[in-house]
């Protein structure tokens, strides 16, 4: 696909696709020659009826790029308004027209259809040269499907990479072949990853190019089954341990790494605390035990003392 430069647009040349034209063309083209040539009310009548028929929203238009004839289909795209107004495409451009002139079967690109309430519709736009008999443009069909789901699909996944970035968790999302879908900020901090790309590619090559994880970290981040693990991970300021939690689904794997550093210190800490602790209970046990009998020790020593001091 060779992109080509418009006036005012970006247009994209697709030339012998599969599956282009579409199964409908061959009708659609005799349609808008017949409503475009015809004088002929009845013609026009059948043929319109025609184009009501077909199920994709068609719009006709001259060889001046005047809209023309737009099909029910179209109508209910545009929720009822009766004639098409683009956002970006101007059918009357000239840049337009010259490349539909030398006859390129068709061209793609990317548009918003006005609606009678005066929203606005995504939609992909495929613009189809309609020529005469001898070759000569009388004027074009354009074709719109309504993408309205996948730009929603498209500002979600942008809203997720978003919220992916931001948690304080390194995530991992894999698709069912295991090549990376997300591969958050944390997640390429804790591996090392955070000069070279990451998502689109097998996470298994990514993972052999990191020689500082030990095999057991690569076995926790490539297993196929579901649980939770601790791996240890050499960070700038020394070991760090990870909770590594995996979850399987039809969509593939997730995987969610904890920092569970400061909490391993902090039990380690508690730990030495109880230990010091009960060292100075046995301590405190022990001075009494010896300091009971001193105590008895000392107390007959100054009945002694005092017992001779009366004896002398």
């Amino acid at each position: 696909m060779e992109p080509i430069q418009g006036e005012d647009f970006e247009v994209i040349m697709m030339c012998g696709l599969p599956g282009r034209p579409f199964p409908e063309f061959s009708l659609l083209k005799t349609v808008g020659q017949n409503l475009l040539q015809s004088d002929s009310p009845a013609v026009k009548r059948f043929t319109l009826d025609i184009l009501n028929r077909v199920s994709k929203p068609v719009v006709l238009c001259d060889g001046q790029g005047q809209p023309l004839y737009q099909n029910e289909a179209f109508t209910s795209l545009a929720r009822g308004l009766k004639t098409a107004v683009w956002a970006e495409l101007d059918p009357m451009c000239r840049e337009l027209n010259r490349i539909l002139d030398t006859g390129f079967p068709v061209l793609q690109f990317r548009d918003r259809v006005q609606t009678v309430d005066g929203s606005w519709v995504p939609v992909l736009l495929d613009v189809y040269p309609v020529t005469d008999e001898c070759g000569h443009r009388l004027g074009a069909l354009i074709l719109a499907t309504d993408v309205t789901g996948e730009e929603n699909t498209i500002i979600w996944r942008e809203q997720m990479s978003f919220v992916m970035e931001a948690v304080g968790a390194g995530v991992i999302v894999l698709d069912p072949e295991q090549n990376v879908v997300v591969f958050n900020r944390f997640a390429r901090c804790i591996l090392g990853l955070t000069d070279m790309p990451v998502t689109g590619g097998s996470v298994s090559k990514i993972l052999e190019v990191l020689p500082e994880v030990p095999g057991e970290t690569l076995r926790v981040l490539l297993a196929q089954e579901p649980g939770v693990a601790e791996v240890q991970v050499r960070g700038p300021d020394g070991p760090c341990c990870f909770q590594v939690e995996t979850r399987l689904g039809p969509g593939g794997r997730v995987i969610v790494f904890h920092d569970v550093t400061t909490a391993k210190e902090t039990v380690r800490q508690i730990h030495d605390f109880e230990k010091l602790a009960a060292i100075g209970e046995l301590a405190a046990g022990t001075a009494h035990e010896i300091r009971n009998p001193l105590t008895t020790i000392r107390g007959f020593v100054q009945i002694l003392q005092q017992k001779a001091k009366n004896a002398g």
